[in-house]
């Protein structure tokens, strides 16, 4: 257990860097999924659902029998591997625009043949710099990330595989094979306790399995450090020579008086410009509607395209302003009427709000602000200067990429982030507590349900079905807490946290849930008063569920082939196919939602 978790901790640590600069059902369906009965001949081994965490989710205790579940689930879940690579191979020939957009639009240099294979051969061919030019240093780490996983279990998994488990299962002469546990005699666990030369063998496993994860990890931290120093250098203007300001004090609340105190800090000629952010709700909101108006024009004037432009065919729209309360008027000219006014609206509180904010300090002038530099050693040299001895002023950071700054955060005052997060970090421990009572109440409630002549599928699903809900909506969850109340200014950074806390939700709750127990407060005071005997009791529960962790697995396996297809984007690609162009329907289609697929999640599945 002492290897597992050291193991754990190398890979999470890996991973974690890789994203620290730069859609929902399935997943979880699938976790929950090593818990449902894949063969008919397989008998629930839980003698009380409810009893405890494992019980809840499904886990089920090593017996005889389960090799018989393992191939039939392994052959189930081959089925469904091919049927997925079956169905991208039909939907990326038939929908070109949403699985090769990058080659077509010119983005990446080289275009895989039409046919059903190329695909494959095309993407082994793809190295680390090509993924960190064409799509970027994040996705290009996490597919490093993916590529030293790989090695690692090849290196690991096969001789084990090959070598170990023939040893195990023709002179281990341990439990598995006294009760006919079939699938247990190749594992460790069959080795008689007092073997009198098997465990002489696993001493130099052990290390070799410590120095093998330890030695790839750092060869992907050091590629890591190369992509990121190339990244970094190749960082262009503005965004390179820029800094993000918090906590500016009130008397220095205007784009003026920052670039003054910058400019005595460094030179007047250094600092090429200052903006510091606004408060300007109204406008916000004005800009908000002259986007919907504009949005809806544009839906009228295709739907009137796709009508064949006759008068008669125009697109209506109910009005309110009829005399009966109910009538309808051309749809192009309100929203057309709407745009014109809207846009008026807005260039006046514009006005409005530059004259405020050239006034003098404070007023719609906030807190915090981006300072422009003409030469990016100053940048640098900025970021690593302390400007006071409060740490909530003057707090000069790395800013995020344009597209991924969020606006609102930054009207959120630095003296009020302490308790936001407070609360934040709560309602988060909230949400490990909450686990084990929601899906309690939600497997008693389906299993209660009779459906009849279905009963007996209903009852494969209902014991884990609260599992499947909340899994689903876990990442929501945390991505809407770290919104709300963490205030990180940027996409990139909430993706790292939910990260970080999404990480450990599975490492309790899938990994551990065999540990947890029914009372997750209970079982983080028994750590808390005694942490030196949690390898004894991961090593007590752990080895007794081996044959879940086994399923969970191949599993994963079925997650990235449906994944491969895109289903979710494909289906909206139809929807607004009916109405927009093609491209116009491939950009609404995208992105994945970023709750679930983001970077954060996508890390820890």
């Amino acid at each position: 257990m002492s290897v597992a978790l050291i193991v754990l901790w190398h890979v999470y640590s890996a991973t974690a860097m890789c994203i620290e600069e730069v859609q929902e059902l399935d997943m979880s369906f699938l976790q929950t999924a090593t818990t449902v009965n894949l063969s008919e001949v397989h008998v629930m081994k839980a003698s009380k659902p409810g009893s405890s965490a494992a019980d809840v989710s499904g886990v089920e205790t090593n017996a005889a029998g389960d090799l018989t579940t393992f191939l039939t689930g392994l052959m189930t879940n081959s089925a469904m591997i091919a049927a997925c690579v079956v169905a991208f191979i039909v939907l990326k020939s038939r929908y070109p625009k949403m699985f090769a957009y990058n080659s077509i639009s010119g983005k990446v240099p080289d275009t895989p043949a039409d046919d059903n294979f190329s695909w494959v051969s095309s993407s082994e061919k793809k190295v680390h710099e090509e993924h960190r030019k064409y799509a970027g240093l994040d996705h290009a780490m996490l597919l490093e990330f993916t590529m030293m996983c790989k090695r690692i279990l090849m290196k690991i998994g096969l001789p084990m595989l090959l070598i170990m488990s023939p040893l195990n299962y023709l002179f281990g002469h341990g439990s598995a094979e006294q009760t006919g546990d079939n699938l247990s005699r190749i594992a460790m666990g069959n080795v008689a306790i007092s073997h009198p030369w098997l465990y002489y063998i696993y001493g130099p496993i052990t290390i070799a399995v410590v120095w093998i994860v330890r030695r790839e990890t750092f060869t992907s931290m050091r590629r890591f450090c190369e992509s990121r120093f190339i990244w970094m250098k190749h960082l262009k203007n503005p965004q390179a020579s820029t800094v993000m300001v918090e906590g500016i004090p009130d008397e220095y609340q205007s784009d003026e008086k920052v670039k003054e105190y910058f400019s005595r800090m460094f030179s007047k000629d250094s600092i090429k410009a200052v903006h510091v952010a606004k408060h300007i709700s109204q406008l916000e909101t004005v800009y908000a509607e002259l986007r919907d108006a504009m949005m809806n024009l544009a839906k009228a004037e295709q739907e009137w395209e796709n009508a064949g432009r006759e008068a008669e065919n125009r697109p209506q729209i109910k009005s309110m302003m009829s005399p009966m309360g109910g009538g309808a008027e051309d749809a192009i000219e309100y929203w057309t009427k709407q745009r014109d006014i809207k846009q008026k609206e807005a260039a006046e509180y514009r006005e409005n709000f530059i004259k405020d904010a050239e006034a003098g300090v404070g007023g719609v002038n906030g807190h915090c602000g981006f300072v422009t530099f003409n030469d990016v050693r100053d940048a640098r040299v900025a970021m690593n200067v302390k400007f006071s001895k409060d740490r909530n002023s003057w707090q000069v950071t790395l800013p995020p990429a344009p597209s991924a700054v969020i606006w609102s955060d930054m009207k959120v005052n630095v003296d009020l982030r302490s308790g936001k997060r407070l609360l934040g970090y709560g309602l988060v421990f909230g949400l490990y507590v909450a686990f084990t009572p929601f899906c309690l109440f939600v497997t008693n409630l389906a299993t209660a349900v009779n459906l009849g002549p279905f009963q007996s599928l209903w009852e494969a699903y209902a014991p884990t079905l609260g599992l499947l809900i909340f899994l689903s909506f876990a990442p929501t969850v945390l991505i809407n807490i770290f919104s709300l109340l963490f205030n990180f200014k940027s996409e990139v950074k909430n993706q790292l946290e939910l990260q970080n806390w999404y990480f450990w939700f599975m490492v309790f709750f899938v990994i551990g849930v065999t540990v947890v127990g029914q009372d997750f407060v209970n079982f983080v005071e028994q750590v808390a008063k005694q942490p030196t005997q949690l390898p004894m009791v991961l090593a007590e529960k752990m080895p007794t569920s081996t044959h879940y962790y086994l399923n969970f697995l191949v599993l994963q396996w079925v997650t990235h082939a449906m994944n491969l297809t895109r289903y979710m984007q494909v289906t909206k690609f139809v929807g607004f196919s009916k109405i927009w162009s093609e491209d116009d329907a491939r950009a609404l289609a995208e992105p994945e939602d970023q709750d679930y697929y983001g970077m954060g999640s996508r890390t820890d599945k």
